[in-house]
């Protein structure tokens, strides 16, 4: 960089710096008058509760009257490294001040290498880049539709595609026409045909369907979060595996969720050995920016797309490549994880995720309201007994002692917190559980 560069650049940092500043100073945030605006100008597709959050320190939580919450829900695992949210924010600040985004029709210096990287830790050479976890699955559609036709020889337009019941995918009208779940399809139809929808983990639903030469692909979560954390065995996953590969059919993980390090694995599907056709990615992809990539093998990807058929005017830009780098830099890298402990994220994630279910299991083992209590890493689902207490309860009994839990399934609370959580943290949030937890 020559001089009158790095003079420019100290002059940005400057003007940015004083104005940050400046409305700093004269920002005072009351709840009640954010909260009475939301309501006045947002449309009511979230129910939100009576807190605004303000700010972040690690794994806490602070909201505007100053309460500080340990975040046990991780922004739906996107929250991935907390201890790093500096780096990620100086990594997203240095390549805003080169170049924010171009037209597609020219490369720029941070996607290559993203690519380059994305190969190296998944062994899928291709990617595309969008935005969000809702449009990598209508991509993923698009691309099984495509090679269908075009491979297998799929009559027109009569493409068919298995999901998973129970499945979350998004809330675009392709995701949630794949959807089993009614509430998210009420007065939205049409809906995007082509789903063939079976039970997860039942092996004989999927070859009943796999084998009709119209099926082109199972898309399915390893892990099930949003639909209650249901795990699979890895006796299904094997003939998962087997019956796709028999019938020309795609196996297509969505790992928006489970992967970068949720589950204990950097990917969910690695646990079972598996090797998938493609995957999508998002949350943790980039934490802090929305971004999302479906990853593929190369001679599907080649025939799915060419120039023309699919694109963002976002998706792929330099600082979202950049940020989203560093972040799986972060998440793979070797660090102090306190306690005279040294390892990864995913590592931790594995130790802190068992030790966090072993726990809430010996806590809660003979309470009548839990049916069950089930998890992968630091994604953990405890399913609650309809007839005795629903989910909302216990999720607003554990805000009320500054946990900050999820909602997952029809009555499971769900505890995914960011990948930096420790031992302490974990009998933390397991004694409020059991505070919450009426016996």
């Amino acid at each position: 960089m020559d001089a009158s560069s790095s003079q420019l650049i100290e002059s940005k940092v400057a003007s940015w710096l004083e104005l940050y500043l400046s409305e700093g100073s004269n920002y005072t945030p009351n709840t009640a008058d954010l909260m009475a605006l939301q309501s006045e100008h947002a449309a009511k597709h979230y129910a939100y509760d009576d807190v605004v959050m303000s700010r972040r320190n690690g794994m806490y939580l602070t909201d505007s009257e100053g309460r500080e919450c340990i975040d046990g829900n991780g922004t739906y695992s996107a929250c991935a490294d907390p201890d790093n949210v500096f780096t990620l924010g100086a990594t997203a600040f240095r390549q805003i001040l080169k170049l924010t985004h171009v037209q597609n029709k020219f490369l720029n210096e941070q996607q290559p290498l993203l690519l380059e990287l994305l190969d190296n830790v998944s062994g899928l050479p291709v990617a595309v880049f969008m935005n969000s976890g809702a449009e990598a699955f209508d991509t993923v559609v698009k691309a099984s539709r495509r090679y269908g036709y075009r491979v297998k020889g799929v009559k027109k337009n009569k493409a068919k595609i298995i999901v998973a019941k129970r499945n979350f995918h998004g809330r675009t009208l392709c995701a949630i026409s794949a959807s089993s779940e009614r509430k998210y399809q009420e007065d939205f139809g049409p809906l995007v045909p082509g789903f063939i929808k079976i039970a997860f983990g039942d092996i004989a639903a999927l070859e009943k369907y796999v084998s009709r030469p119209d099926v082109v692909a199972f898309i399915v979560e390893v892990v099930q979060g949003e639909g209650g954390v249901h795990i699979a065995n890895q006796h299904y996953w094997r003939a998962v595996q087997a019956l796709c590969a028999k019938h020309n059919v795609l196996i297509v993980f969505d790992e928006v969720q489970t992967g970068l390090g949720r589950t204990g694995a950097l990917f969910c599907h690695q646990h079972y050995g598996l090797t998938p056709d493609m995957m999508m990615l998002a949350k943790a992809f980039a934490q802090v920016l929305p971004a999302s990539a479906v990853l593929g093998k190369k001679h599907i990807m080649d025939i799915a797309f060419e120039p023309g058929s699919h694109g963002s005017t976002f998706g792929g830009n330099p600082v979202s490549c950049a940020v989203a780098r560093k972040s799986i830099e972060l998440i793979m890298a070797k660090r102090d994880l306190g306690d005279g402990i040294t390892g990864s994220l995913v590592e931790n994630s594995r130790d802190v995720g068992g030790y966090l279910l072993d726990q809430l299991k010996d806590a809660l083992r003979n309470n009548p309201n839990v049916i069950d209590i089930r998890g992968k890493g630091l994604l953990i689902g405890i399913e609650l007994n309809k007839k005795l207490i629903t989910c909302e309860y216990l999720r607003q009994k554990t805000r009320d002692k500054l946990l900050i839990g999820g909602a997952a399934g029809s009555n499971t609370y769900r505890l995914s917190p960011p990948l930096t959580a420790q031992r302490k943290h974990a009998d933390e949030m397991t004694s409020i559980v059991v505070e919450s937890l009426p016996y």
